[in-house]
């Protein structure tokens, strides 16, 4: 079964932008009619909202320097 994902990464301007239009990430993923969230993880998972409900799948990391491999 395919899932349809939106990829978020919780920074502060993306949540300081949900909350001025008065939404939740929850609202954004049912208006863009998607399965949930695939979650960029870049920092401490406690600094950020939890949204384990809506995450279906973690980005991991990237660096340049992997395309040595």
């Amino acid at each position: 079964m395919t899932k349809h994902l939106i990829n978020y990464c919780p920074i502060d301007w993306y949540e300081d932008e949900l909350k001025r239009k008065g939404m939740t990430l929850a609202d954004l993923v049912q208006q863009l009619g998607v399965d949930g969230i695939e979650q960029f993880v870049y920092r401490d998972p406690e600094a950020f909202p939890d949204y384990k409900e809506l995450t279906i799948g973690a980005h991991l990391n990237y660096w340049p320097y992997w395309m040595d491999f």
